[in-house]
């Protein structure tokens, strides 16, 4: 009884690739076609002429998601460009802030010397002030003899 439910049918003889005269293959001298894997399937070259000029070949030239390019095309890229700009604007904000930090310095340090400048010019009112009270103290014992007469 056969496996699987096939019915009998005439075995043929096996052919024996010698017995055509050639010892590498069949009858018109093409050698046999036959897969090295399980899944390798019968291929023609027109095939492997199709697969070779698909996008997703490896010697195709182009990248994935069909976003191909030649080499001298990866400076015009959009995402490129626009990192480009970013770096760019980043180093002009990067400036920007370190010019504006410079001018922060210096009116901090003009502020400072002005506060210097006006505590010695305070001192020196000070002293002024001290020396005033004192003339003006000695002039009023000067004319505590003056009414009596």
């Amino acid at each position: 009884m056969p496996l699987f439910g096939k019915s009998h049918r005439s075995q043929e003889p096996a052919h024996d690739d010698m017995a055509y005269g050639n010892g590498n293959g069949n009858a018109n001298g093409a050698a046999p076609n036959r897969s090295g894997s399980m899944f390798g399937g019968r291929r023609s070259a027109d095939d492997a002429r199709a697969r070779s000029a698909s996008p997703t070949s490896s010697s195709g030239g182009s990248s994935w998601f069909g976003r191909g390019s030649s080499p001298n095309d990866h400076g015009n890229d959009a995402t490129l460009i626009a990192a480009r700009e970013k770096v760019s604007s980043a180093g002009e904000a990067e400036r920007a802030a370190e010019r504006a930090l410079q001018q922060a310095r210096y009116a901090a340090r003009d502020a400072k010397e002005h506060v210097k400048v006006l505590e010695r010019e305070a001192v020196e009112d000070a002293r002024r002030a001290k020396a005033k009270q004192a003339e003006a103290k000695s002039m009023n014992k000067a004319t505590k003899g003056l009414g009596r007469i």
